[in-house]
């Protein structure tokens, strides 16, 4: 979108973090107002937030986090998962759920993003609601959960974390 972008990348992302915490909806590729809420004040939650900076810094600290396409990130690191020199890799994915493909820039192909993650040695999980094809077969936990996306309306979801692992066989990473 429109506006400054700084060229420090600590400060670029503190405000990206700032607007993605603030906004209503949070919609990465068009403006947006404010969070507004009824029972408590955003501004003491964002503040609560910031203070929980540090402690979310350190349990990233051994994380890497990419924004590019999946299938390069899928094959450039999945090659660790056998390399007794590399420590284990788990992939988490978070591609656009089954019909809010429009909300995003590029175009999304659910059935062969499931035929890349087929292939994949390593562990991984994705996100979802509505599960597309091919991805029954794996662990699946789910909740249900309230989307407030507007101020009257709050629909029931169903998220879904979707695993080649059963994940109560594993340590907490």
């Amino acid at each position: 979108l429109d506006g400054h972008r700084p060229d420090d990348p600590i400060e670029r992302a503190g405000r990206f973090w700032y607007l993605r915490y603030t906004q209503f909806a949070a919609k990465p590729f068009e403006k947006s107002g404010f969070k507004v809420r009824n029972y408590w004040n955003p501004a003491r939650t964002f503040d609560n937030a910031k203070g929980r900076l540090r402690e979310i810094a350190d349990r990233f600290r051994a994380v890497t986090i990419e924004n590019r396409d999946y299938q390069s990130i899928l094959e450039g690191y999945d090659a660790a998962w056998n390399d007794a020199d590399e420590p284990e890799v788990l992939f988490y994915l978070d591609p656009p759920y089954v019909g809010t493909e429009h909300y995003y820039s590029l175009e999304f192909d659910h059935e062969q993003f499931v035929d890349v993650l087929a292939d994949v040695d390593g562990r991984w999980m994705c996100s979802y609601s509505e599960l597309p094809d091919g991805l029954d077969d794996y662990h699946i936990l789910s909740r249900e959960r309230r989307h407030r996306m507007t101020r009257s309306n709050a629909s029931e979801a169903k998220e879904r974390l979707v695993c080649n692992f059963d994940p109560s066989e594993c340590s907490r990473f």
